[in-house]
């Protein structure tokens, strides 16, 4: 059972959607999922959206799909909530399908509408499509939802379906846009930023993907660099396998990396490092790529 908690610090009471806590506690239980269709299993990140109301997701649960979870089991695939006065409200369960399945995160653009990615689903496999890089589970897709609309079939949107495609040689018929997103930041502009990693499938020509997303564009997304390859540091492998971004400026994304850097972890595979991006056209000359910071330590190995 998961439960969503809040905390206390000095002894003042802190409020979420109406849920006061107690000041004699140090936390408070304002809602525990059950992982059934009325709310949903292991939640990530809240969000507090213009209407004063907090959003997520669960990875699990809700009353569509059938998805596995960490222990085999058959779940559902996830779900969209909102939390209000103390109640979770589930606004949208995932299918495992074209509409995604194990949701990420959720983020708020300009318009109010909630963006998020889901890691797996989007094109999947099955008697009448082929997925030849992430088969059955599918790559996973961008969405967005629109929390002012009440709970109905249709509310979520899937608005890109991620392909696998890791070859940046080849950019036919999809582009390389690897797999698996991770959660989505909002940058200036109202532009979207993310990463994806290779799919478990295809063959690692490319060890990672940094993309921008913009809704209603003519080219909503664009793959802006690849990890695994320019990258690269003298006496160090790529930063490979990315993490989520920060925008740090209107000019700059800051990230991490779960591989690549010094090579002492991992049997070579690396220990992680961090990185930044100048977006292109915002710095004139400097070089829109993945630029090394440094790199994570075993320390076990010193």
């Amino acid at each position: 059972m998961r439960r969503l908690l809040l905390v206390n610090l000095a002894g003042l009471a802190v409020s979420l959607a109406g849920a006061v806590c107690c000041e004699s506690q140090t936390t408070s239980i304002v809602h525990s999922f059950t992982g059934s269709s009325s709310d949903g299993d292991a939640p990530t990140s809240l969000i507090e959206a213009q209407d004063g109301n907090y959003y997520g997701t669960t990875a699990y649960g809700g009353a569509e799909g059938s998805c596995t979870d960490n222990d085999g089991k058959t779940v559902g695939c996830g779900t969209v909530f909102k939390l209000s006065n103390g109640m979770v409200t589930v606004l949208y369960s995932f299918s495992g399908g074209t509409d995604g399945g194990y949701p990420t995160g959720l983020i708020q653009g300009p318009n109010g509408y909630l963006y998020g990615t889901a890691a797996f689903g989007g094109l999947v496999s099955s008697s009448t499509t082929t997925n030849p890089n992430c088969g059955t589970v599918g790559c996973g897709v961008i969405f967005e939802i629109n929390p002012a609309q009440p709970p109905a079939a249709g509310q979520l949107v899937p608005l890109y379906t991620f392909s696998g495609a890791s070859d940046p040689t080849v950019t036919t018929p999809a582009p390389p846009d690897g797999a698996y997103p991770n959660p989505l930041t909002l940058g200036a502009g109202g532009v979207f930023y993310g990463t994806s990693i290779p799919c478990s499938g295809c063959k690692e020509s490319s060890y990672g993907f940094l993309f921008s997303f913009t809704p209603g564009a003519s080219t909503p997304f664009v793959t802006l660099s690849i990890f695994g390859s320019s990258d690269k540091q003298e006496n160090q492998s790529s930063l490979d396998y990315p993490n989520a971004l920060v925008q740090a400026t209107t000019t700059t994304l800051y990230g991490t990396t779960q591989l690549g850097g010094d090579t002492s972890c991992l049997g070579g595979w690396g220990c992680g490092g961090t990185f930044s991006y100048t977006l292109p056209g915002t710095n004139p000359g400097v070089e829109s790529d993945v630029c090394y910071l440094g790199n994570s330590v075993n320390a076990s190995s010193s």
